[in-house]
């Protein structure tokens, strides 16, 4: 019997509360394993039968069975005790030892400070505390402290033991689909031959293809399975390729021959509720705690690993940081997609399809592009150096891709042999099942039966594929000494290939990436020449080799000095689309008969070195993003101004970034909401019988009176339709 002075403490305000005990393990595998732990907490009824309490004013918290207590916020009974105790419900806490009710100071000071002013006893198979009592108070916060010291403690010894096995590689962790623990526990490959070659078909296709995609794409257009395993679960299963499963096999070093341990690290946050919150959070490479090669047979090598990794670091999306162009091949009409970089900075070019015959290739450098190329007779030269050098070895390239072929049929049957194999072992187990049921228990019979069937359905539809296959396989039998003589005799012209309709695009970029390593081009002013293009071909193995590309000269505009002298003048206070509808206005064309555009006003202002006297106006330029956001509308909004002619830009070429100017008053008569009567630009137009675009010439002009009103995305112009002449102030923000 306790001796801390129990009945004392027991009050008959106690009595006529709830006892509440709290019963806790901390895994479910705790749970599982130590019952005699958990029936001796259950136990703990019988404790406050005995102090006093009866049996319908008893309630158990169990709710927290297989939760730790370590973190504050993921137990559910425990929050509802608290609440509890803080309603004044509770006239004691039962559990069988006090620092079970936390192992985190956040909860076990919440739950004593509730208890200390709800005037609610907690009690142990040590005896009976009042956290009213200083002594008692003193007592459980010791209890508590020693609890979270000595949890660090064992949590510490615990994992510097896993540490050191893991650095000494017996660690032992559930391995990837394609490996075993022997007898001896060392890791080698699995005896499913059938798992094995499909492991292997991955890592060769992703060799062949160079992107997951591909390889899904492969596993998906032959019909191929791939091993899978559910989460938590170590049964291997068959089923269609998915591109998570095939990522996994390529980037887990496992495969590699390689002991890997700390790759995932716990992280800790404030989620919902302030409830702290553990994730697992996969961390860069550089972090893992423990890396041990040739741990065990790979797969693949080391070096192929490594290959594999740089091969997904650049099969990635165009960055915008980092201003370098993505190397995975895609169907667009530029063939050097990947492969050209400037000459200037050595970035990775992107092409662009500005029409829907037209190619050109952009570097991205920053603050400012080197150089931008037209790609069609950059891609013809390139393709034209890549026949010229390959012409002798057309026929061992035919050969070698026949061969290839060959190969990939075999794998693709290999793959069906084998699953065939297995579906004709499940069939036949599915027999022998049926054969030892009873006759007259028809019920199971019939279940088995169906089993039966679908397993038989499977192996037939396995032989249909096969046959199929093999049918496909003797269309393109191998070839044999006498044919191969005479192929090489006679030869293959590799430009009918190229120039097929069945070649595509994607094709094409594979063969000329198979051939060179990289392709450098430098375009250069060659003076009455016109430009000129260096492509330096660095072909596969270290050679090089140099093209020279000519562009034909840009077609120069009027060089008469009337109408130099008079574009500069209107350059000190008007747009290129200005100056080019103004000159259109005038019938002034070019020397080549062609009306002036603001692209060739641009040129023609750069060769004559005539600037946008913008900064004498006191008026600084914007590009479209900016000047939405200067006048709180959206860029579609702007975009539809400039076309309007509402708002004055210029852009040096059709897909290159506006220069917008805005006078002060357009920003100064920008307010959160329009006069009463004062209407949107749909409804304005509607109410005065014009069309959008008139309005807006009209506002441009001075002869209608509007504003910049609302907020956000709902800001837009507001005109007043009742009046149809403004004021000198007016006239001039328009």
């Amino acid at each position: 019997m306790p001796t801390n002075y129990t009945p004392i403490k027991i009050q008959a305000s106690h009595l006529e509360r709830i006892a509440c005990v709290y019963i806790r393990q901390s895994t479910m595998q705790q749970v599982r394993e130590h019952t005699a732990s958990t029936e001796i907490q259950y136990g703990l009824r019988d404790r406050a039968l005995q102090l006093g309490w009866v049996g319908e004013r008893v309630r158990v918290y169990d709710g927290d069975l297989g939760v730790s207590g370590s973190v504050p916020g993921q137990r559910e009974s425990f929050s509802q005790l608290v609440a509890d105790v803080s309603l004044g419900r509770v006239g004691i806490v039962l559990c069988f030892d006090v620092t079970r009710l936390a192992r985190n100071y956040t909860d076990w000071y919440r739950l004593l400070d509730m208890c200390g002013v709800c005037d609610t006893l907690v009690a142990d198979v040590d005896g009976v505390y009042d956290l009213s009592l200083s002594n008692d108070r003193l007592l459980l916060g010791m209890k508590g402290a020693m609890s979270e010291a000595e949890h660090h403690l064992i949590r510490t010894r615990l994992m510097h033991g896993l540490r050191q096995r893991a650095e000494a590689g017996e660690l032992r962790t559930q391995l990837p689909i394609g490996y075993d623990y022997d007898d001896q526990g060392k890791v080698v490959q699995t005896d499913d031959e059938h798992i094995r070659h499909a492991i292997e078909l991955v890592f060769h296709k992703f060799e062949q293809l160079g992107t997951a995609n591909q390889v899904f794409a492969f596993f998906r257009s032959e019909g191929l399975l791939v091993p899978t395993r559910r989460a938590g679960s170590a049964k291997i299963i068959w089923s269609p390729a998915t591109y998570p499963a095939v990522r996994q096999f390529l980037t887990n070093p496992c495969y590699a021959g390689a002991y890997v341990y700390g790759k995932k690290r716990s992280i800790r946050s404030v989620g919902q509720g302030e409830a702290i919150v553990v994730r697992r959070k996969t961390v860069p490479r550089s972090q893992w705690r423990v890396t041990i090669w040739e741990h065990h047979p790979g797969y693949i090598t080391q070096a192929q690993y490594e290959q594999n990794q740089q091969r997904f670091a650049k099969n990635t999306l165009r960055k915008f940081v980092a201003g370098e162009a993505s190397t995975v091949l895609r169907e667009g009409r530029g063939l050097l997609q990947g492969l050209l970089r400037c000459g200037h900075c050595g970035r990775r070019m992107f092409p662009q399809y500005p029409t829907k015959a037209a190619t050109r290739y952009v570097c991205d450098a920053q603050p400012r592009p080197c150089q931008t190329v037209a790609g069609a007779r950059i891609d013809q030269a390139v393709v034209g150096a890549f026949h010229e050098a390959l012409a002798p070895a057309t026929m061992q390239i035919t050969l070698s891709a026949l061969e290839l072929l060959d190969g990939e049929q075999d794998a693709v049957l290999r793959q069906l042999e084998e699953r065939l194999e297995e579906a004709r072992f499940q069939s036949e187990r599915a027999r022998r099942k049926f054969d030892e049921v009873e006759p007259g228990n028809r019920k199971v019979a019939r279940t088995l039966e169906t089993e039966w069937n679908r397993k038989l359905e499977e192996v037939e539809e396995i032989e249909l594929r096969i046959e199929e296959r093999q049918r496909q396989r003797h269309a393109i039998a191998p070839l044999s000494a006498a044919e191969r003589a005479r192929l090489l005799e006679f030869g293959v012209d590799l430009r009918e290939v190229w120039d097929a309709p069945t070649t595509s695009a994607r094709e094409k970029k594979l063969m000329l990436q198979a051939a060179f390593e990289d392709v450098f081009v430098t375009v250069v002013d060659a003076g009455d020449a016109g430009r000129q293009a260096h492509i330096t071909l660095v072909w596969q193995g270290g050679s090089k080799s140099v093209l020279d590309v000519a562009f034909p000269q840009h077609p120069r505009v009027s060089d008469d000095v009337s109408l130099v002298e008079r574009i500069r003048k209107m350059a000190e206070g008007m747009s290129d689309v200005q100056i080019a509808q103004a000159l259109g206005r005038l019938g002034i064309p070019t020397t080549k008969g062609l009306p002036f555009t603001a692209e060739r006003v641009f040129y023609f202002r750069t060769r004559h070195e005539i600037p946008m006297s913008l900064s004498e106006a006191g008026v600084r330029t914007f590009t479209a993003r900016e000047a939405a956001a200067e006048l709180g509308v959206s860029l579609p909004t702007v975009l539809s101004w400039l076309a309007a002619g509402f708002l004055s830009g210029t852009q040096s070429g059709p897909y290159s970034a506006w220069r917008i100017w805005l006078p002060d008053s357009v920003r100064i008569q920008a307010t959160a909401a329009a006069p009463r009567g004062w209407l949107p630009l749909k409804e304005a137009a509607s109410a005065l019988g014009i069309s959008r675009r008139q309005v807006l010439e009209d506002l441009q002009h001075g002869k209608l009176e509007g504003v910049l009103a609302g907020q956000g995305r709902r800001r837009g112009l507001r005109i007043n339709v009742a009046k149809s002449s403004v004021t000198k102030a007016q006239k001039t923000l328009w």
